[in-house]
């Protein structure tokens, strides 16, 4: 290709403005920061795995309990990815409290595997956004075999690769400025973080704009 031909093929190339042309998968295992408030729960898993890889015919089950924004889907996906490159029989149930449209197939297919891998062999990892004290019986008594774990916030200098992770799901890079400016006036949860994230990346759309300090100062302010 000559360099006639380089340039012109870069001027139909689509422009970055620091913000992703198409979407990345927010819950893969690259966007996975393992801070002090999911790390027990990542340990087990990653031991699990490693145990099933060994002796495949064992029911392991893990209980994740925390609330929106914790990490229980991004955890449970790790999960799955891992046992998948493992090879290990794995089944996931998120949120197996909140999801009304679908909770009585959710939880009977829980049951269902549950009794499966009792035979076969296998992980099982749930969800729970609040304490199953009330479930039925069928749920309880399965549950009572599980690895409990409660999902808690990270410690405060553990935000700024959590920071630096949500941006880079919307492939902005922000500069040591803006990340000590967001750190200083945003409050300090994931939520709130990636709240900011969707508004740079909508001022970044909107008005043609990258994601430099002024830009991020705008989106702190209208958010």
């Amino acid at each position: 290709m000559s360099k006639e031909d380089d340039r012109q093929e870069s001027k139909q190339q689509p422009k970055q403005l620091g913000f992703a042309l198409n979407s990345s998968d927010p819950l893969s295992k690259r966007y996975l920061v393992v801070h002090s408030g999911i790390s027990s729960a990542v340990n087990f898993i990653n031991t699990s795995i490693q145990s099933l890889s060994e002796n495949p015919e064992q029911l392991i089950i893990a209980s994740i309990l925390g609330a929106q924004g914790s990490g229980k889907s991004h955890v449970l996906n790790f999960a799955k990815y891992e046992a998948e490159q493992n090879q290990v029989e794995f089944k996931m149930y998120d949120n197996l409290d909140l999801d009304t449209d679908s909770l009585l197939d959710k939880r009977s297919g829980f049951v269902s595997t549950y009794e499966k891998f009792k035979i076969t062999g296998g992980l099982i990892v749930v969800s729970f956004s609040e304490e199953f004290n009330d479930f039925d019986s069928h749920l309880k008594t399965r549950l009572a075999h599980a690895q409990s774990f409660r999902l808690d916030k990270p410690r405060e200098e553990e935000y700024r690769q959590i920071l630096i992770s949500i941006m880079h799901r919307d492939n902005i890079n922000l500069s040591e400025k803006s990340i000590n400016y967001i750190l200083s006036r945003v409050p300090a949860n994931t939520l709130s973080l990636k709240s900011l994230s969707d508004k740079l990346k909508q001022i970044c759309e909107q008005h043609d704009k990258s994601a430099k300090f002024f830009t991020v100062r705008d989106a702190i302010k209208e958010s």
